[in-house]
């Protein structure tokens, strides 16, 4: 079985996130050249803060977070900023957007603000996996 392609709309996770709604992924459809039932696939490159990637709600909870650090540090949540350190990892070689690998289901992306590790849990789409 392989796995699916990630696409606009696509569920994450954040394991440093407080319990809120569910966050969505923005791929912006300019230039997309793969797309499942009208949504653009999401690249290794879809990962700019407030733009493909928005804020989690309500909040952070890591004690890495800037904002944990004051002496005595506040309560959670925490300003929730997801700032990629790099692309998304789980790019696949079998199916490329331009020059750019599609993402997966098992993607996954690291916030240097405050160590958290951003996941895929739900792809947006069950019609287009890669093996």
């Amino acid at each position: 079985m392989g796995k699916l392609i990630v696409v606009n709309g696509a569920t994450l996770k954040c394991d440093q996130a407080m319990p809120g709604p569910p966050n969505k992924l923005v791929v912006l459809p300019l230039g997309a050249k793969i797309t499942v039932d009208g949504n653009a696939a999401a690249t290794v490159a879809d990962m700019k803060p407030m733009q493909n990637l928005m804020p989690f709600s309500p909040g952070c909870k890591s004690t890495s977070h800037p904002a944990a650090q004051a002496k005595p540090p506040p309560p959670p949540p925490y300003p929730c900023t997801p700032t990629p350190g790099g692309m998304w990892s789980g790019g696949t070689d079998k199916l490329k957007s331009g020059a750019l690998k599609v993402i997966t289901e098992a993607a996954e992306c690291q916030c240097v603000l405050a160590a958290g590790k951003l996941t895929i849990d739900d792809p947006g789409q069950e019609k287009l996996e890669v093996p």
